[in-house]
C-alpha cells in the first residue's frame, strides 16, 4: 500500500470529499486506515511525511468541527502521529497549523462556555456538551504533545 503511493492518493481523496453521507462514510474508513498505519513506526513516518499530510488533517479538523465523529477521529490521528519528538518538532515548525490547532481549543472552550451558561441548552444539549468536552480534551492532548517537544 505504502509503496504504491496509496497515502498520497488517500490525502488527495480527503481533500476532494464533500459533506454528503457517502463521502463521510468513506472518510471514516480512510481515517481508520490511516490511524492503523500509525501503529507501526515505519508506516507512521510514511503517513506523517506524505506531502502536506499535517495540513490536510488540520484542514479536515476545520471542515468537520461540527461533526463529532470525524473531528475526533482526525484529532486522534494527529495525536497518534505526534508520538515522536521528531514529528512534534516538525509540526511546531508549521506555524499556521499550530495556530489553527490553538484556535480549535479556543473555539471549543467558547462553545462549552455558551452551552454551560444557557440552562435550556445545557438540559437539551447534554450529548452535544459531552461531545464538545471530549473534543476539547483531544485538542488539549495534541497541544500538550506539541508543547512538550518545542
Amino acid at each position: 500500500m505504502v509503496e504504491n503511493n496509496a497515502i498520497k492518493i488517500i490525502l488527495m481523496f480527503i481533500r476532494s470529499v464533500n459533506r454528503s453521507e457517502p463521502h463521510l462514510k468513506v472518510l471514516r474508513i480512510v481515517l481508520t486506515i490511516l490511524t492503523n498505519l500509525t501503529l507501526w513506526p515505519d508506516t507512521a513516518d510514511k503517513v506523517f511525511y506524505a506531502e502536506n499530510a499535517v495540513d490536510v488533517f488540520v484542514e479536515l479538523l476545520q471542515n468537520n468541527r461540527e461533526n463529532y465523529d470525524l473531528f475526533s477521529a482526525t484529532a486522534k490521528l494527529l495525536i497518534a502521529l505526534c508520538q515522536t519528538p521528531e514529528h512534534c518538532k516538525s509540526v511546531n515548525g508549521m506555524k499556521k497549523s499550530v495556530e489553527r490547532i490553538r484556535g480549535f481549543s479556543d473555539m471549543l472552550s467558547n462553545k462549552i462556555k455558551i452551552h454551560t451558561l444557557s440552562s435550556s441548552r445545557a438540559v437539551k444539549g447534554g450529548e452535544a456538551l459531552d461531545h464538545l468536552n471530549k473534543q476539547l480534551v483531544l485538542i488539549k492532548q495534541l497541544m500538550q504533545l506539541l508543547r512538550a517537544h518545542q
